[in-house]
């Protein structure tokens, strides 16, 4: 269907592409075409099977299963959830594949908060308020703005 629904004018068929993802359930194998796009850029190659589903992956991984591999190395070191992961799943994935997941994360989230602040530069984030908490456990925070001069008339006295 998306075959014959593409505009053939931009979307050049390149074949298909067997591929396979990772889940927590096991490994997912099927086909896709490949279609070519030829813009200004020069040549770029697109899934328009991953665009209708609206895959979210991470490199060839399900969010899920990125979850729990995220979940382990906030625990554990990335050699013992590569561990972990694959007593869990029965997937084989190394420690260099958790650090690969687990990077690709850290820039997901960096996107999301870059566009997040983008938003708030632009006055279009509207929300409430929160309220910060810091706790110390026996440190001294040093005050800063109008407290400051309170707090150092105090500490002479």
């Amino acid at each position: 269907m998306l075959s014959n629904s593409r505009d053939k004018a931009i979307y050049r068929h390149k074949g298909h592409r067997k591929t396979c993802i990772k889940t927590l359930m096991g490994e997912v194998e099927f086909s896709r075409g490949v279609y070519e796009i030829n813009d200004d850029e020069g040549k770029n190659y697109i899934y328009l099977f991953d665009e209708a589903l609206n895959f979210n992956t991470i490199d060839l991984i399900s969010t899920n299963l990125a979850e729990k591999i995220a979940e382990n190395t906030c625990i554990t070191s990335f050699k013992n959830a590569s561990k972990n992961i694959s007593t869990l799943t029965g997937q084989k994935i190394s420690h260099t594949g958790v650090w690969n997941v687990t990077q690709r994360l850290g820039e997901k989230v960096a996107e999301q908060e870059k566009a997040m602040v983008d938003l708030y530069k632009s006055y279009k984030l509207h929300g409430e308020k929160e309220l910060l908490f810091e706790e110390s456990n026996g440190v001294f925070i040093k005050l800063q703005g109008k407290d400051r001069k309170k707090q150092k008339e105090t500490a002479w006295k």
